[in-house]
């Protein structure tokens, strides 16, 4: 009697591998090399196994589960011995479509085998096993591409975008696409790293994730500091990044991981998860990734712009304009790793002392009248009654126009000239930016219009119809409870064919002496002509100018205030003086108005 039979097996599968969700047919070859008593069977098995370890030492346990196992029996005549020779079995094996490939992770693997022994009565039975090539079927699908930005939390300064070409990509297709830094360039960072990582989750035990084998690749701080986009291209051995699979044994995800190099300090990373199709899958791509960073932003400028009729900026300004007398400048400004807007509204000073700042943590108790209800709990607003030449109830209807919509702000500042407000985004989408862009716009003009409606003061009551007239004529913008006139234009062409302009606003004091300020950017004043005025000199062109305004300040060459004059009830009086200002400094310049008669 043979206690140690001797045979040798070969199995026979298709040269390309089996595939799931097939027939897998194949032949078992055996050879015999002498009789063997007593053989009862031969026996086939196919078998996908799952097995996680945890730990090390006394400690560790390993959890092992069969996915798969397909038995196969083929019976032997019991009555004679299985005489030498060869012997050939062909059989088949319906797998199943969910069957994944094989799989060698951190502590945890998936294997299949085919186990083949004869089945010998009182014998060590001869046994060998084999490991098929198992093989995903290819697929077709549809890539999308893929945009994305560093979560809430990320950094403290560094904001990253990232746009993937596809969001699945066939087994051993390299991965692209594009990167850039959206905030924090001044950061102390060496480096971001991109990688493609396989991760198993251990469904049947703990339902732990590991991070498996994969590919890296670093893009110097150097060149992301830019803010230009960076493209990339990471390449990775599919053997041991396999196809996305899922069998509620261990299932098998792949991501994207971005982390950011910081020298001794932890280094924060996000990750995002793509699909890998089995290798040879027919991809149908859907359009290009959109730009990422400066790129991305200066279109989004661009459909702002279009959108509202501003000028588009320089960045970080996205786009910047006048609403009427208001100034707008949209700024792109991510904080603490979270995007935002930064917008600003600068208007003329409406002198009333204004005001605003958070409430501290012991002023629960202070209350703030003049605020909208949904900003009197987290602001306190405060008005100079020296200064403030308006009653309480319009200036009530004043700050609930110029503050409401501002709910969501996450940063409010207000003065008597300016209004900032920092606005979070949870989406800057194109659609989102330009909604938000007309938005801002409406915002202004709504500003506008509240500064329009303060009322005159009753004892300049009865020169409210010449004030609004001279505005209505000059094509600039009056407020009213001062008054003050802003934006006023005075324009000559001078011999030679050029013109010269210079802005002019008149602006009543407390004391009800009023001021024309003239902005002479369009016609410097000279350098001699300073010194004269600094000089007070009696100079002729001048005197009818001193006669109303009897003070004649030089801030700079471009800045000069006619200060003084009485209060007048048809501001037109005011403006002949200032005009005859703007002859003589035309004058002094050496220049000659067309319409000026000869002397």
């Amino acid at each position: 009697m043979a206690l140690f039979p001797h045979a040798f097996f070969t199995v026979l599968l298709p040269s390309g591998g089996v595939v799931p969700g097939t027939r897998a047919e194949g032949t078992l070859q055996i050879q015999v090399p002498e009789p063997i008593p007593r053989a009862e069977q031969v026996q086939l098995f196919f078998r996908t196994q799952a097995v996680a370890g945890y730990g090390s030492g006394k400690n560790r346990s390993v959890y092992r589960r069969d996915l798969f196992v397909s038995p196969l029996t083929m019976d032997l005549d019991r009555t004679k011995p299985l005489a030498a020779g060869n012997y050939s079995f062909p059989f088949a094996i319906d797998l199943p479509p969910w069957l994944p490939p094989p799989y060698k992770g951190n502590d945890c693997s998936l294997s299949h085998v085919v186990e083949v022994r004869i089945d010998v009565d009182w014998a060590i039975d001869p046994k060998t096993t084999v490991a098929p090539v198992v093989m995903m079927a290819p697929v077709e699908a549809t890539g999308q591409p893929l945009a994305t930005r560093s979560p809430a939390g990320f950094h403290e300064s560094l904001v990253v975008d990232l746009t993937l070409d596809s969001n699945c990509i066939a087994a051993g297709e390299p991965l692209t696409g594009q990167i850039a830094l959206r905030s924090g360039h001044g950061a102390r960072f060496d480096a971001l790293t991109i990688a493609i990582a396989s991760m198993a989750t251990i469904k049947m035990a703990r339902g732990d994730r590991r991070r498996g084998h994969g590919s890296t690749i670093r893009i110097p701080a150097e060149v992301l500091r830019s803010g230009q986009s960076v493209p990339f291209s990471v390449a990775y051995n599919p053997v041991y990044v396999p196809p996305t699979f899922r069998n509620g044994f261990i299932d098998h995800d792949v991501f994207v991981v971005v982390e950011a190099d910081i020298p001794w300090a932890i280094d924060p990373s996000f990750e995002l998860p793509i699909q890998v199709l089995p290798a040879g899958s027919r991809i149908h791509r859907a359009g290009g990734a959109g730009p990422v960073g400066a790129e991305r932003l200066v279109r989004l400028a661009a459909g702002m712009a279009q959108a509202t009729g501003f000028a588009q900026g320089r960045l970080p300004v996205l786009v910047e304009g006048m609403v009427g007398p208001v100034r707008v400048v949209v700024e792109d400004g991510p904080r603490e790793g979270k995007i935002g807007l930064d917008i600003a509204f600068q208007f003329p000073d409406v002198e009333l002392g204004t005001t605003l700042r958070p409430l501290g943590m012991l002023e629960g108790f202070r209350q703030s009248p003049l605020l909208p209800s949904s900003l009197a709990a987290q602001y306190l607003l405060r008005v100079d009654a020296d200064r403030a030449r308006v009653a309480d109830e319009a200036l009530k209807t004043f700050f609930a126009a110029v503050l409401s919509g501002f709910d969501a702000a996450s940063e409010l500042r207000l003065s008597d000239h300016y209004l900032g407000v920092r606005h979070p985004l949870a989406n800057d989408g194109s659609d989102a930016m330009v909604e938000l862009a007309r938005w801002t716009k409406a915002r202004a003009e709504i500003l506008a219009s509240a500064i329009s409606a303060l009322p005159f003061a009753p004892a300049h009551a009865a020169a409210a119809p010449a004030w609004t007239a001279t505005a209505r004529e000059q094509n600039a913008f009056l407020l009213p409870h001062l008054p003050a006139i802003h934006g006023i234009t005075m324009s000559t062409r001078i011999v030679g064919g050029e013109q010269r302009t210079i802005g002019v606003s008149l602006q009543t004091h407390v004391d009800g002496t009023i001021a024309a300020e003239l902005d002479l950017r369009g016609a410097p004043l000279p350098r001699a002509a300073w010194g004269e005025l600094e000089k007070a000199a009696d100079l002729e062109g001048l005197r009818a100018v001193r006669a109303a305004f009897p003070r004649i300040d030089v801030h700079t060459v471009e800045k000069v205030t006619l200060e003084g004059a009485p209060f007048a009830p048809d501001p037109r009086t005011l403006l002949t003086s200032v005009e005859l200002f703007f002859w003589w400094l035309l004058e002094s310049r050496g220049e000659r108005r067309t319409d000026a008669p000869y002397r």
